[in-house]
């Protein structure tokens, strides 16, 4: 499914149960995991076109390091030779 496809399917999803769950993972294969990222984008894009969340709701749930001020940062930087 691609990125466009997904965000029509999502939107239409929404319009009938605004709890509509996110696709769930699939890590398998390289193509199986490409496929999901494409669903998750057009998933968190539909939720922006229905306003059920904004851009920073859904950056705060995507992020991979949760910080107390919301921005990520560099905790050790190991310098270049």
């Amino acid at each position: 499914m691609k990125f466009t496809e997904a965000k029509c399917h999502f939107i239409a999803a929404f319009r009938q149960n605004p709890r509509t769950p996110a696709p769930n993972i699939r890590v398998g294969t390289v193509a199986g995991f490409h496929e999901w990222k494409a669903e998750m984008r057009g998933y968190d894009a539909a939720q922006m076109a229905m306003q059920l969340a904004t851009a920073e709701e859904i950056q705060a749930r995507n992020t991979a390091v949760k910080t107390a001020r919301g921005g990520g940062r560099i905790v050790r930087h190991a310098p270049y030779a």
